[in-house]
């Protein structure tokens, strides 16, 4: 969309008459998995235009640590800014309610994400082996690359 601005959009919080299911599937092709973390998530919905247009679900770990369940953009608004925006968003909700730190898992397949990820400040900090080839039924891909085993960062957030 050329003249779309990621500002344009409001988050709001999940409704849970309205879950985007297409973008959270996106991102999360195992809906028993996703189903299972969303009850536990702060989980924010971007809206434009009246339509869905990003998703992430945030779990509290524990007090201080948050993961980054799911995050999601509707493909005709990726390479917009929107994804940052919605890291962005997260992040700061983690801070918000005392994160010092911000974990994810993604695969090694996932390059454009992982390349957002390490730009705003995310660090890989362990692999799981086999990882989506243990947990999900089909095979995954991303260009071409075989989505097998999950990298997992972690942003530690500093105090002002």
């Amino acid at each position: 969309m050329a003249d779309f601005n990621p500002r344009d959009t409001k988050f709001i919080r999940l409704d849970i008459q309205k879950i985007p299911w297409d973008l959270l599937l996106e991102a999360d092709p195992n809906r028993a998995l996703v189903e299972e973390y969303l009850s536990e998530a702060f989980t924010r919905v971007a809206w434009y235009a009246d339509s869905p247009v990003g998703v992430y679900a945030l779990k509290r770990l524990s007090a201080t640590s948050f993961e980054l369940m799911n995050i999601s953009v509707a493909s005709a608004f990726q390479g917009s800014g929107l994804g940052r925006r919605l890291l962005g968003h997260a992040i700061g909700l983690a801070e918000a309610k005392g994160g010092r730190e911000v974990h994810l898992g993604t695969g090694n397949s996932s390059l454009g994400p992982l390349r957002l990820y390490q730009r705003m400040g995310f660090r890989i900090v362990d692999v799981i082996p086999d990882y989506y080839t243990e947990h999900y039924a089909q095979a995954l891909e991303e260009d071409g690359i075989a989505c097998i085993d999950m990298l997992r960062l972690k942003l530690t957030l500093t105090p002002e």
